[in-house]
């Protein structure tokens, strides 16, 4: 342990900080990776982690071949081998060696190849670790403190319930992080269409992801919209989840700051990777509202989010079959009872008469909530 230790501080000892390295807005004045996350040179990030990449999913086959099918004594010797083997990772600092059984040796060298790569372990249920390689970029002033912007590894069965969020830890803490990682293929694919680009794609994707984390996916996710988001998903409810996320980036939302970072790259984003309408439209909006009206917005999306609470808590109180006897039961009992299964409740919900009527009326006051903090100026002055 002390070896290690040794070689962490000498490994910071090394580095270089800019003056400007805790400042927020680096971007705009250096560029993207100026600042705390960059390096004086540079390395091939995806060459510098293909050892450990590779060592994982071999663990993760053999792993997965032993919970299916079973094995021996030399099996598990087997899998202990895998894990105990030592692997050169090759940072900007010089060669380190590492095993997966010593996760501190393994996130001090990633540390010297990105300050942004992270592995996190954990535990499935049948004893045997995963892990889950990414890398992330930190924001501040912000309920999500960091965003993942690029999945380099995940075994199969990482625990993951809400695919926006993932915990990781940090600074000795587990904290949630926003999850943009899956729309990174999407985005660099669109921007090697366009050929005219200042700079790389992946420095551009990188940029595109950080501006739409912070200043709108940041206040429109949260993970206490779970239960409501995994509800509307499995009763066919289309229209909560859009007004649930533009609600909370309404009155969450830094929307002066925000009105002055809306791009095409953004609105592109709404539009195509991640199809949100009603985010879009308020984007879109957004450009053509002077100070005073912008002040109004949190206050009229206050009631909204009152409307819509009622009309949802209107909606779990009606009772459906349930079981073999077909007995009426409360939707909310239903829901926080089998939270696990949503997929029969759905099923019991959509076969029930009583249901239609309150699906009908929750998604009309949904829509009559979006269209209100979505329409556009000209529309005010009609009425």
């Amino acid at each position: 342990m002390g070896k290690n230790i040794s070689k962490y501080h000498r490994s910071m000892q090394n580095r270089q900080y800019s003056g400007e390295d805790w400042y927020d807005e680096y971007e705009d004045y250096h560029g993207f990776d100026y600042g705390y996350g960059r390096r004086r040179f540079e390395i091939d990030l995806h060459e510098a982690v293909d050892p450990l990449i590779r060592q994982i999913r071999a663990y993760d086959e053999y792993r997965q071949n032993f919970e299916k099918q079973g094995g021996a004594i030399k099996d598990l010797a087997t899998l202990s081998i895998i894990l105990s083997k030592e692997m050169c990772l090759e940072g900007c600092y010089g060669q380190t060696k590492v095993a997966l059984t010593d996760p501190g040796a393994v996130r001090s060298a990633l540390y010297d190849i990105d300050y942004g790569l992270h592995l996190q372990v954990r535990e499935l249920r049948s004893g045997m670790p995963c892990y889950y390689l990414c890398r992330t970029k930190d924001i501040y002033f912000s309920d999500y403190n960091s965003l993942v912007i690029e999945d380099l590894y995940c075994s199969p069965g990482y625990p993951m319930p809400d695919k926006r969020f993932v915990r990781l830890m940090k600074t000795g803490k587990e904290k949630s992080f926003l999850r943009l990682s899956p729309f990174r293929k999407i985005i660099e694919k669109t921007l090697q269409d366009n050929k005219n680009q200042d700079l790389s794609t992946e420095r551009e994707t990188d940029k595109i992801l950080y501006n739409i984390g912070r200043y709108v996916l940041s206040p429109a996710w949260h993970e206490d919209q779970f239960p409501g988001i995994q509800a509307a998903d499995h009763f066919e409810l289309a229209r909560i989840p859009r007004a649930i996320e533009l609600l909370y980036l309404n009155l969450s939302g830094e929307l002066c700051e925000l009105r002055s970072r809306i791009d095409s790259a953004m609105l592109d984003f709404f539009k195509n990777t991640y199809p949100q309408p009603a985010i879009f439209d308020f984007l879109k909006k957004l450009k053509d509202l002077n100070g005073a009206e912008l002040n109004e917005l949190p206050k009229e999306g206050l009631k909204n989010y009152v409307n819509l609470q009622k009309a949802f808590s209107n909606f779990l109180c009606i009772e459906i079959p349930w079981g073999k006897r077909k007995s009426k039961i409360p939707l909310n009992i239903l829901l926080l009872g089998n939270f696990s299964r949503l997929d029969l409740v759905g099923k019991a919900l959509n076969n029930s008469k009583e249901a239609v009527p309150a699906k009908k009326r929750l998604e009309k006051e949904a829509q009559k909530i979006t269209r209100m903090i979505t329409k556009e100026k000209r529309d005010k002055e009609k009425v």
